[in-house]
Protein backbone atom coordinates (compact mmCIF):
# COMPACT_ATOMS: atom_id res chain seq x y z
CA UNK A 1 0.00 0.00 0.00
CA UNK A 2 1.49 3.19 -1.02
CA UNK A 3 0.76 5.92 1.29
CA UNK A 4 2.06 9.68 0.01
CA UNK A 5 1.70 13.20 1.10
CA UNK A 6 3.66 16.50 1.14
CA UNK A 7 3.99 19.30 3.39
CA UNK A 8 5.10 22.59 2.48
CA UNK A 9 6.76 25.62 4.53
CA UNK A 10 5.11 28.89 3.00
CA UNK A 11 8.60 30.91 4.50
CA UNK A 12 11.21 29.32 3.22
CA UNK A 13 9.33 26.99 0.33
CA UNK A 14 10.90 23.93 1.55
CA UNK A 15 9.08 20.39 0.44
CA UNK A 16 8.88 16.91 1.65
CA UNK A 17 7.04 13.82 -0.08
CA UNK A 18 6.75 10.86 2.07
CA UNK A 19 5.62 7.48 0.84
CA UNK A 20 5.38 3.87 3.38
CA UNK A 21 6.76 1.21 1.12
CA UNK A 22 6.68 -2.04 2.98
CA UNK A 23 6.74 -0.47 6.99
CA UNK A 24 9.57 1.62 5.92
CA UNK A 25 8.89 5.81 5.91
CA UNK A 26 10.98 7.14 2.92
CA UNK A 27 11.02 10.57 2.49
CA UNK A 28 12.23 13.10 0.32
CA UNK A 29 13.10 16.82 1.39
CA UNK A 30 14.31 19.59 -0.75
CA UNK A 31 15.25 23.12 0.93
CA UNK A 32 16.00 26.41 -0.90
CA UNK A 33 18.93 28.65 -0.38
CA UNK A 34 18.16 29.46 3.31
CA UNK A 35 19.91 29.87 6.65
CA UNK A 36 20.92 26.12 7.66
CA UNK A 37 18.94 25.78 11.08
CA UNK A 38 20.77 22.70 13.25
CA UNK A 39 18.40 20.06 14.50
CA UNK A 40 18.08 19.67 18.32
CA UNK A 41 19.27 16.55 20.15
CA UNK A 42 16.81 13.82 19.18
CA UNK A 43 16.79 9.98 18.45
CA UNK A 44 14.78 7.56 16.35
CA UNK A 45 13.13 4.21 17.00
CA UNK A 46 13.91 3.17 13.42
CA UNK A 47 17.52 2.90 12.21
CA UNK A 48 18.30 5.98 10.12
CA UNK A 49 19.16 6.14 6.24
CA UNK A 50 20.08 9.06 4.16
CA UNK A 51 21.79 10.58 1.02
CA UNK A 52 22.10 13.55 -0.92
CA UNK A 53 23.70 12.98 -4.51
CA UNK A 54 24.07 16.72 -4.34
CA UNK A 55 24.24 18.51 -0.71
CA UNK A 56 27.63 17.49 1.49
CA UNK A 57 26.18 17.55 4.96
CA UNK A 58 27.32 15.87 8.80
CA UNK A 59 25.67 14.82 12.05
CA UNK A 60 27.21 14.33 15.53
CA UNK A 61 26.49 10.78 16.86
CA UNK A 62 28.55 8.36 18.88
CA UNK A 63 30.70 10.86 20.80
CA UNK A 64 32.13 12.25 17.57
CA UNK A 65 31.40 13.84 14.05
CA UNK A 66 31.02 12.77 10.85
CA UNK A 67 30.90 15.29 7.83
CA UNK A 68 29.05 13.42 4.92
CA UNK A 69 30.04 13.95 1.23
CA UNK A 70 27.35 13.94 -1.27
CA UNK A 71 26.94 10.45 -2.33
CA UNK A 72 27.77 8.88 0.91
CA UNK A 73 25.05 7.15 2.97
CA UNK A 74 24.50 8.28 7.01
CA UNK A 75 23.31 5.23 8.41
CA UNK A 76 22.53 5.52 12.13
CA UNK A 77 21.53 3.30 14.73
CA UNK A 78 17.90 2.89 16.12
CA UNK A 79 17.43 4.80 19.46
CA UNK A 80 20.76 6.60 19.15
CA UNK A 81 20.81 10.43 20.02
CA UNK A 82 22.21 12.53 17.47
CA UNK A 83 22.10 16.51 16.04
CA UNK A 84 23.40 18.07 12.63
CA UNK A 85 26.94 19.85 12.41
CA UNK A 86 25.80 22.40 10.08
CA UNK A 87 25.47 26.02 11.59
CA UNK A 88 23.42 28.90 11.08
CA UNK A 89 25.30 30.07 8.38
CA UNK A 90 23.77 31.21 4.81
CA UNK A 91 23.53 27.99 2.32
CA UNK A 92 23.13 29.25 -0.93
CA UNK A 93 22.68 26.57 -3.42
CA UNK A 94 19.04 24.16 -3.15
CA UNK A 95 19.73 21.05 -0.98
CA UNK A 96 18.29 17.87 -1.26
CA UNK A 97 18.18 14.80 0.71
CA UNK A 98 16.34 10.91 0.66
CA UNK A 99 15.76 10.04 4.30
CA UNK A 100 14.58 6.59 5.01
CA UNK A 101 13.32 5.35 8.40
CA UNK A 102 13.84 1.54 8.91
CA UNK A 103 11.89 -0.40 12.00
CA UNK A 104 14.16 -2.62 14.10
CA UNK A 105 12.05 -5.67 13.87
CA UNK A 106 12.12 -5.64 9.93
CA UNK A 107 16.12 -4.83 9.81
CA UNK A 108 16.41 -7.68 11.84
CA UNK A 109 14.69 -9.94 9.61
CA UNK A 110 16.52 -8.96 6.50
CA UNK A 111 19.56 -9.44 8.63
CA UNK A 112 19.04 -12.96 9.79
CA UNK A 113 17.80 -14.27 5.89
CA UNK A 114 21.15 -12.54 5.19
CA UNK A 115 23.24 -14.00 7.61
CA UNK A 116 21.36 -16.26 9.89
CA UNK A 117 21.73 -14.43 12.54
CA UNK A 118 18.81 -12.85 14.49
CA UNK A 119 20.28 -10.10 16.74
CA UNK A 120 20.19 -6.67 15.18
CA UNK A 121 22.84 -5.74 12.20
CA UNK A 122 25.29 -3.23 13.72
CA UNK A 123 27.17 -1.29 10.86
CA UNK A 124 30.12 -0.04 12.52
CA UNK A 125 30.58 3.09 9.94
CA UNK A 126 28.23 5.53 9.97
CA UNK A 127 29.55 6.94 6.92
CA UNK A 128 29.41 4.25 3.75
CA UNK A 129 30.48 5.02 0.44
CA UNK A 130 29.35 2.50 -2.31
CA UNK A 131 28.88 3.29 -5.47
CA UNK A 132 26.78 0.38 -6.77
CA UNK A 133 24.59 0.38 -3.84
CA UNK A 134 23.89 4.00 -4.29
CA UNK A 135 22.72 3.54 -7.99
CA UNK A 136 20.81 0.59 -6.60
CA UNK A 137 18.76 2.68 -3.90
CA UNK A 138 18.41 5.73 -6.57
CA UNK A 139 16.55 3.29 -9.28
CA UNK A 140 14.28 2.32 -5.84
CA UNK A 141 13.71 6.30 -5.20
CA UNK A 142 13.26 6.70 -9.01
CA UNK A 143 10.28 3.80 -8.80
CA UNK A 144 8.87 5.94 -6.24
CA UNK A 145 8.41 9.12 -8.19
CA UNK A 146 7.16 7.24 -11.24
CA UNK A 147 3.87 4.64 -11.87
CA UNK A 148 5.88 1.48 -11.11
CA UNK A 149 3.49 -1.05 -8.86
CA UNK A 150 4.18 -1.88 -5.03
CA UNK A 151 5.55 -4.92 -5.99
CA UNK A 152 8.41 -3.31 -7.77
CA UNK A 153 8.89 -1.03 -5.16
CA UNK A 154 8.68 -3.30 -2.65
CA UNK A 155 11.04 -5.57 -4.12
CA UNK A 156 13.42 -2.94 -4.91
CA UNK A 157 13.61 -1.46 -1.33
CA UNK A 158 14.47 -5.25 0.00
CA UNK A 159 17.30 -5.84 -2.75
CA UNK A 160 18.67 -2.53 -1.29
CA UNK A 161 18.28 -3.34 2.25
CA UNK A 162 19.43 -6.76 2.08
CA UNK A 163 22.83 -5.52 0.13
CA UNK A 164 23.40 -2.87 2.26
CA UNK A 165 22.88 -5.52 5.83
CA UNK A 166 25.05 -7.93 3.33
CA UNK A 167 28.32 -5.35 2.47
CA UNK A 168 28.50 -3.20 5.68
CA UNK A 169 26.97 -5.23 8.79
CA UNK A 170 29.35 -7.24 10.69
CA UNK A 171 27.92 -10.50 9.88
CA UNK A 172 28.61 -13.67 12.09
CA UNK A 173 27.74 -16.71 9.75
CA UNK A 174 27.09 -16.96 5.96
CA UNK A 175 23.17 -16.30 4.52
CA UNK A 176 21.29 -19.25 4.19
CA UNK A 177 20.95 -20.56 0.38
CA UNK A 178 17.16 -20.64 -0.55
CA UNK A 179 16.06 -24.44 -1.13
CA UNK A 180 14.51 -24.85 -4.88
CA UNK A 181 10.94 -25.06 -4.19
CA UNK A 182 9.40 -25.09 -8.10
CA UNK A 183 5.93 -25.86 -6.57
CA UNK A 184 5.89 -22.97 -4.77
CA UNK A 185 7.27 -20.73 -7.24
CA UNK A 186 4.84 -21.98 -9.92
CA UNK A 187 1.86 -21.05 -6.99
CA UNK A 188 2.72 -17.50 -7.21
CA UNK A 189 3.27 -17.47 -11.10
CA UNK A 190 -0.28 -18.68 -11.40
CA UNK A 191 -1.61 -16.07 -8.85
CA UNK A 192 0.17 -13.40 -10.61
CA UNK A 193 -1.02 -14.79 -14.15
CA UNK A 194 -4.49 -15.00 -12.47
CA UNK A 195 -4.66 -11.10 -11.17
CA UNK A 196 -3.10 -8.82 -13.78
CA UNK A 197 -5.31 -5.99 -12.96
CA UNK A 198 -5.25 -6.08 -9.25
CA UNK A 199 -2.53 -4.74 -6.78
CA UNK A 200 -0.43 -7.54 -5.87
CA UNK A 201 2.22 -6.93 -3.10
CA UNK A 202 5.33 -8.71 -2.13
CA UNK A 203 3.82 -9.29 1.33
CA UNK A 204 0.56 -11.11 -0.07
CA UNK A 205 2.58 -13.66 -2.10
CA UNK A 206 5.01 -14.08 0.31
CA UNK A 207 1.82 -15.08 2.79
CA UNK A 208 0.28 -17.14 -0.13
CA UNK A 209 3.22 -19.76 -0.36
CA UNK A 210 4.29 -19.15 3.61
CA UNK A 211 7.46 -18.24 3.06
CA UNK A 212 9.44 -14.51 3.97
CA UNK A 213 9.37 -12.10 1.55
CA UNK A 214 13.47 -11.86 1.73
CA UNK A 215 13.08 -15.61 0.79
CA UNK A 216 10.57 -15.70 -2.35
CA UNK A 217 12.37 -12.92 -3.30
CA UNK A 218 15.37 -15.05 -3.76
CA UNK A 219 13.43 -18.21 -4.28
CA UNK A 220 11.64 -16.53 -7.25
CA UNK A 221 14.49 -15.16 -8.95
CA UNK A 222 16.58 -17.88 -8.64
CA UNK A 223 14.27 -20.46 -10.05
CA UNK A 224 12.21 -17.96 -12.93
CA UNK A 225 15.54 -16.18 -13.83
CA UNK A 226 13.64 -12.87 -12.92
CA UNK A 227 12.51 -10.38 -10.36
CA UNK A 228 8.73 -10.90 -9.27
CA UNK A 229 8.26 -7.18 -10.79
CA UNK A 230 9.68 -7.88 -13.97
CA UNK A 231 8.11 -10.89 -14.64
CA UNK A 232 4.53 -9.53 -13.45
CA UNK A 233 5.12 -6.84 -15.81
CA UNK A 234 6.12 -9.36 -18.84
CA UNK A 235 2.35 -11.08 -18.09
CA UNK A 236 1.02 -8.22 -18.33
CA UNK A 237 2.48 -6.75 -21.62
CA UNK A 238 1.40 -10.29 -23.10
CA UNK A 239 -2.01 -10.06 -22.09
CA UNK A 240 -1.83 -6.26 -23.23
CA UNK A 241 -0.93 -8.10 -27.24
CA UNK A 242 -3.86 -10.47 -26.52
CA UNK A 243 -6.26 -7.65 -25.40
CA UNK A 244 -4.87 -5.55 -28.44
CA UNK A 245 -5.69 -8.10 -30.80
CA UNK A 246 -9.43 -7.65 -29.95
CA UNK A 247 -9.20 -4.07 -30.91
CA UNK A 248 -9.43 -2.40 -27.88
CA UNK A 249 -8.78 1.10 -27.08
CA UNK A 250 -5.42 1.63 -25.79
CA UNK A 251 -7.07 2.89 -22.34
CA UNK A 252 -8.82 -0.07 -22.08
CA UNK A 253 -6.35 -2.25 -22.38
CA UNK A 254 -4.03 -0.43 -20.03
CA UNK A 255 -6.48 -0.81 -17.69
CA UNK A 256 -7.46 -4.66 -18.08
CA UNK A 257 -3.72 -5.65 -18.32
CA UNK A 258 -3.34 -3.74 -14.79
CA UNK A 259 -0.78 -1.07 -15.58
CA UNK A 260 -0.94 2.07 -14.06
CA UNK A 261 -2.29 4.39 -16.42
CA UNK A 262 -1.90 4.50 -20.43
CA UNK A 263 2.09 6.11 -19.77
CA UNK A 264 2.87 3.31 -18.27
CA UNK A 265 1.55 0.92 -20.20
CA UNK A 266 3.10 2.40 -23.44
CA UNK A 267 6.14 2.92 -21.92
CA UNK A 268 6.64 -0.74 -20.91
CA UNK A 269 5.03 -2.14 -23.50
CA UNK A 270 7.48 -0.22 -25.87
CA UNK A 271 10.66 -1.75 -23.72
CA UNK A 272 9.80 -5.19 -24.07
CA UNK A 273 8.55 -4.98 -27.86
CA UNK A 274 10.80 -2.17 -29.20
CA UNK A 275 7.09 -0.68 -30.96
CA UNK A 276 4.53 1.52 -29.24
CA UNK A 277 1.04 -0.33 -28.55
CA UNK A 278 -0.69 2.02 -31.15
CA UNK A 279 1.93 0.65 -33.74
CA UNK A 280 1.78 -3.00 -32.67
CA UNK A 281 -1.88 -2.54 -33.16
CA UNK A 282 -2.46 -1.31 -36.59
CA UNK A 283 0.43 -3.44 -37.96
CA UNK A 284 -1.27 -7.06 -36.22
CA UNK A 285 -4.76 -5.53 -38.08
CA UNK A 286 -3.05 -5.34 -41.13
CA UNK A 287 -1.82 -8.46 -41.11
CA UNK A 288 -5.02 -10.45 -40.62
Amino acid sequence: MLCKWRGDDLVLKSSIQAWQVGGVLVEYCYYPPSFGVPLPKHSHIEYQLGVSTDTSGGYRYRGASHPTPAGHFSLLHSGEVHTTLRKGEWIDQPRTYWMMYIPPEQFSKIAFACSGDASLPFFPEPVICDRPLLDQFLAFFQSLESSAGPLEQAERLLACLSQLVARHAERHRLPPEPKRDGRRVQQVRAYLDAHLAETVTLENLAQLVDLSPYHLHRLFRQEVGLPLHQYQISARVAQAKRLLLQGLPLKRVAEDAGFADQSHFTRQFKRLMQVTPGRYQIHRHQMQ
